[in-house]
């Protein structure tokens, strides 16, 4: 067996162990843990935000979503300019 071979074998054996110790996968409705079920309606659908913000809250969410998702071009000024 090749070095990079044998330098796999504990990634392997790490990505079993990690799939093997999460009883609660994606798709499953509820999770408990140690100190007992998960809140439900806490958390939103990725890209909303949390269920109960408040009117600030929500504002603050807006003005974060609109910078994430602008788009930058080269007249912002970003990266060298092209020949």
């Amino acid at each position: 067996m090749t070095n990079a071979r044998m330098a796999l074998i504990p990634l392997a054996g790490l990505a079993c162990l990690t799939v093997v110790g999460c009883p609660n996968l994606p798709g499953t409705s509820t999770r408990t843990m140690d100190d007992g079920p998960v809140a439900t309606g806490i958390s939103g659908k990725l890209g909303d935000p949390m269920p109960g913000a408040t009117a600030e809250q929500l504002a603050t969410f807006e003005r974060g979503k609109a910078v994430a998702l602008r788009h930058f071009n080269l007249s912002d000024g970003l990266g060298p300019r092209s020949t």
